[in-house]
């Protein structure tokens, strides 16, 4: 607090300062408490937060929601953007990337809250896509080639056929119809 009031009346206090873990909880590794204050300090206070300073708890509170087995929530963050002013369009597209990444790493249709958690992350606009080619990703390496056509037909036509052309019809020529 004391920071955060030093912070207002002068910007001789830098962000970075008030959103390290360590100035606001014993636990230096939980950034759970700086994304939030970033975010208000930046509604708030118009103060910029560096993107530097920005990526670093994004980062890391995701790392955190991961390992708490929330990846969905580590979406959700990876694709806010903390001080919107600082945003350029790269680090958007890298978000989103990223964001992207740990869908294709965490979704599976076979998970029992998968339904739901994909019904959250498209309330936020998450592309259906994104689960589709998750789900034929995951069907590759199972070795699942009519799941790999079947949720890449759903993606895009094009990868589709080129599927079909370099997996299932060579598979089905050598190995038969089965």
């Amino acid at each position: 607090l004391y920071q955060m009031l030093n912070h207002y009346i002068s910007t001789d206090t830098p962000v970075s300062s008030i959103l390290a873990p360590i100035s606001h909880t014993p636990f230096r590794h939980d950034f759970s408490s700086s994304f939030h204050l970033g975010a208000a300090l930046s509604a708030a206070s118009g103060s910029n937060v560096s993107l530097q300073t920005e990526s670093l708890v994004i980062d890391a509170i995701a790392s955190q929601l991961i390992a708490e087995g929330s990846w969905e929530w580590a979406v959700y963050v990876t694709l806010c953007l903390i001080d919107r002013r600082n945003a350029s369009e790269s680090t958007i597209k890298a978000r989103r990337i990223h964001a992207k990444a740990i869908v294709s790493r965490f979704y599976s249709s076979n998970d029992p809250s998968a339904q739901d958690r994909r019904e959250f992350l498209q309330s936020m606009g998450v592309p259906p896509a994104w689960f589709f080619e998750s789900a034929a990703y995951r069907a590759q390496n199972d070795g699942d080639l009519f799941g790999l056509v079947e949720n890449l037909k759903k993606v895009c036509l094009k990868d589709c056929l080129v599927a079909v052309e370099s997996f299932l019809i060579p598979h089905m020529i050598l190995e038969g119809t089965d």
